[in-house]
């Protein structure tokens, strides 16, 4: 079932409001909770209250008292929800002033009717979760690539103003910088990868292919890498062999992305269990560490590009972590028609699965 959304209706004729409520109790994709403010102070208290979280504002376009444009102006600035405006005429000059100053869509009264309510709606919704990741992008780049490049750029001023440094501690500062842009590269790559999934312009490569033999290579290769913290990661399969089509270099991404979390989040002499098996109805692949785990208020965001909730769990041996992997992997799979889940409890592990259809 759909998430309950929160509507708020910004409109001084409560029979423009009821007809409102009426046609949005008449679309059946989504379930609204409806909230009406009528007066100048009724919307203050409306945007202001603590805690109250709205998903979509209708505004009407001539408010008393102060103006709807005016309204529209404070919302965006609070960026709070997506706003439709609702005017008394439908003319261009109205429509272009209004996406001007920050609407979504607007609806003339007019003309509303359960189809063009319902399509600007799901446009709306949709616009805005595109901005918002877009928002979260920007921030992600503005905050993850600033340490690195201060961290590059003191370097290459110490190499610069100081030509007798000992050749050990140049070779230390040259590593520093040359991991430092190792990973100024892998955010850089990852936030192009996002922007372009989301885009539709990566298409998927599909192949059939051993799947079983696909993982068994990856733990292999994971298993050289885990050496450094002496980690073993098992490997475990119901069927010798699956069939399977997928596109490798994509889901390469996906599994990559998994055993290196598991690696990054356990702790040193623990272990990692690597499980594929086939059933009637799909393929299953869990990837279980026994390190610090995460807490269960944490688990609901691991996956949200742009949650404003930090994950507090850190990487055990210092590790880089861009925070944008598990992102990409769900985009993957769900590519796939596939689903990724997670549990964990902390103190004990994270166990990551993820689930294909036959």
């Amino acid at each position: 079932m759909n998430r309950t959304l929160n509507i708020l209706i910004c409109d001084d004729d409560r029979i423009d409001i009821k007809i409102l409520k009426s046609s949005l109790k008449k679309i059946s994709n989504h379930n609204f909770e409806i909230h009406d403010a009528v007066s100048k102070d009724e919307i203050e208290n409306s945007l202001n209250e603590k805690g109250k979280f709205w998903d979509l504002i209708f505004l009407d376009y001539n408010m008393p008292l102060k103006s709807g444009i005016e309204w529209l102006r404070e919302i965006v600035e609070m960026d709070i929800a997506p706003v439709i405006m609702l005017t008394g005429f439908g003319d261009e000059k109205t429509a272009v002033d209004l996406m001007k100053n920050g609407a979504f869509d607007y609806i003339p009264k007019g003309s509303l009717n359960v189809y063009s309510l319902e399509k600007s709606i799901n446009n709306t919704l949709e616009k805005w979760a595109i901005q918002k990741e877009r928002n979260a992008l920007l921030g992600i780049a503005a905050h993850e690539l600033r340490n690195p490049i201060t961290t590059i750029m003191g370097y290459a001023e110490i190499l610069k103003d100081y030509s007798d440094i000992e050749a050990e501690k140049r070779n230390e500062i040259y590593s520093v910088i040359q991991e430092r842009s190792e990973h100024l590269l892998e955010i850089i790559n990852k936030l192009l990868d996002i922007t372009r999934i989301d885009n539709g312009k990566i298409t998927l490569e599909k192949i059939e292919s051993d799947l079983v033999k696909f993982c068994e290579n990856k733990v292999a290769e994971f298993n050289l890498r885990g050496k450094n913290k002496n980690i073993l990661i098992s490997f475990n399969t119901n069927k010798t062999d699956i069939n399977y089509c997928f596109d490798p270099q994509r889901f390469d991404e996906v599994i990559s992305n998994l055993l290196d979390n598991a690696l990054k989040f356990s702790h040193v002499n623990s272990s990692i269990d690597f499980q594929i098996e086939e059933t009637d109805s799909e393929i299953k692949i869990e990837i279980a560490d026994k390190g610090q785990g995460i807490k269960h208020e944490e688990l609901q965001y691991l996956f949200d590009l742009f949650s404003n909730t930090k994950i507090s769990s850190r990487p055990t041996g210092e590790e880089k972590s861009t925070g944008l992997g598990l992102a990409i992997c769900k985009k993957i799979v769900t590519m796939h028609d596939g689903v990724i889940m997670v549990e964990s409890e902390p103190g004990k592990g994270t166990n990551f699965i993820v689930k294909l259809p036959l």
